[in-house]
C-alpha cells in the first residue's frame, strides 16, 4: 500500500510554504511571490490508485492580476466678459482637473499534473 501523505499548505503575503511529510522523507516547497501585487488561489486535487502504486497529483493555480492606472490632466481656461453698458471687462480664470482611471483585471488558469509510479519489490 502506498505511503500515507501528510501535507500542509500555508499561504502568506511574503511566501508560499508547502510541506509534505512521507514515511521516508519530507518535501518542503517554498515559493516567493513576484514583486507586483497579486492574489493566488490554489486548488489541490489528489487521485490515488493504491493497487498499481501510481498516484497523480493535479493542482490548479489561478492567478488574478489587477492593475490600476490613474492619470490626471490639468488645464486652465480664461474667459473674458465685456459689458456693453459700462464697457467694463472682466476676466475669469479657472482650472479644470480631469482624472482618468482605468482598471485592468487579467485572470488566467493553468493546470499541472504530476504522475508518479513506484515499483513494488
Amino acid at each position: 500500500m502506498l505511503n500515507d501523505v501528510t501535507h500542509a499548505a500555508l499561504n502568506f503575503n511574503i511566501a508560499y510554504i508547502h510541506v509534505r511529510t512521507y514515511t521516508t522523507h519530507t518535501n518542503i516547497h517554498i515559493r516567493i511571490p513576484r514583486i507586483h501585487a497579486h492574489t493566488r488561489t490554489h486548488t489541490h486535487k489528489y487521485a490515488h490508485i493504491y493497487n498499481t502504486y501510481t498516484y497523480a497529483h493535479t493542482y490548479t493555480c489561478r492567478h488574478t492580476h489587477t492593475r490600476a492606472y490613474a492619470r490626471m490632466y490639468e488645464y486652465m481656461c480664461a474667459h473674458t466678459y465685456t459689458y456693453a453698458r459700462t464697457m467694463h471687462t472682466y476676466t475669469h480664470i479657472h482650472t479644470h482637473i480631469h482624472v482618468y482611471a482605468h482598471t485592468h483585471i487579467h485572470m488566467h488558469t493553468h493546470i499541472r499534473m504530476h504522475i508518479h509510479t513506484c515499483a513494488h519489490t
